[in-house]
């Protein structure tokens, strides 16, 4: 699994940000235009890790991984209550994460519905499925953690997604997400 992780491919992941119009997004709404980020984080590999959940040094918050192997972020613009998908493919494994932001009435935040399947095929054979579907609120700005593999008891992951919305209006930092990690 660690092997795969390292090998991942990404599709439909972009280094820099589309602008506006390109994403389709009518003159009418470019006010309301989100700007959701997902950088996604695969630790170097552990000797000690089972490859699906412990193979890497991860902790579950950390942020500024020194030891990380492999680091992707794309970042896609929406409206209020459009779906926006990122997709993650290896040798072996496969992710799909749909993220819907819905803002939320205090104008603090949004309120995230995210989707995510993942299927893997471990070296034994066979294909393992698993899918979930979360709501949380957040603050603008602030990064959720998604850990598609799962973590192991030791509270390490073999790979995260770091996820953040902001105005796409307030967007000239990037929207690092410098608020902590739920």
């Amino acid at each position: 699994m660690r092997s795969a992780l390292a090998r991942l491919a990404l599709v439909g992941f972009a280094a820099l940000p589309l602008v506006l119009w390109a994403q389709g997004i009518p003159d009418s709404l470019k006010d309301k235009a989100l700007v959701v980020r997902v950088t996604v984080i695969v630790p170097e590999a552990s000797a000690e890790g089972d490859g699906a959940n412990g193979g890497g040094p991860s902790s579950l918050g950390s942020n500024g991984d020194k030891s990380q192997t492999w680091r992707a972020e794309s970042v896609k613009y929406t409206v209020p209550g459009t779906p926006v998908p990122f997709k993650l493919v290896g040798s072996n494994v496969a992710i799909i994460v749909q993220i819907t932001p819905f803002e939320q009435d205090d104008g603090k935040g949004v309120t995230l519905i995210a989707q995510g399947q993942v299927w893997v095929r471990p070296p034994e054979g066979g294909l393992s499925y698993h899918t979930a579907v979360d709501t949380l609120s957040v603050e603008y700005g602030e990064t959720v953690l998604f850990f598609p593999l799962g973590v192991a008891p030791s509270g390490k992951s073999s790979m995260r997604l770091e996820i953040s919305v902001v105005r796409a209006s307030e967007k000239d930092g990037g929207g690092s997400g410098d608020k902590p990690a739920k």
